[in-house]
Order: C-alpha cells, then sequence, then structure tokens
C-alpha cells in the first residue's frame, strides 16, 4: 500500500472518529492540537486503524 493511500485512509479515520471533517494529518500532529481527543477516542481510533488496515497495533511494554 502506499503511502499516499494510508494517509487517506487514516485521514478518513481522524476525521471521523474525532467528528471534524478539518483535521489534516501531519507527521508532527500531536492529541493536544485536535479538540476531541481523549482516552476514549483515542482507543475508537486505534480500533478503527486495526479494523482498516486488517492488523493489531501492539502497546510498548505490555506482555
Amino acid at each position: 500500500m502506499d503511502k499516499v493511500l494510508i494517509t487517506e485512509k487514516l485521514t478518513a479515520i481522524f476525521r471521523t472518529v474525532f467528528n471534524d471533517e478539518a483535521i489534516v494529518l501531519r507527521g508532527d500532529l500531536t492529541a493536544n492540537e485536535v479538540a476531541n481527543w481523549d482516552s476514549l477516542t483515542h482507543m475508537m481510533m486505534i480500533g478503527e486503524v486495526e479494523k482498516d488496515f486488517s492488523n493489531k497495533v501492539q502497546a510498548e511494554g505490555i506482555g
């Protein structure tokens, strides 16, 4: 999968989860810059990324 397609898919996920069509993904984007980003939406975002990319996100230090 190429970088443009990945960015497009991630942008769609972020805009849906955080209910903000104006989100523009950048390499240095932080949670503090996204109005609706809290622990619940963070987990929802991870779940959507896992589902759309058919891959599990591994948490560091667990296991």
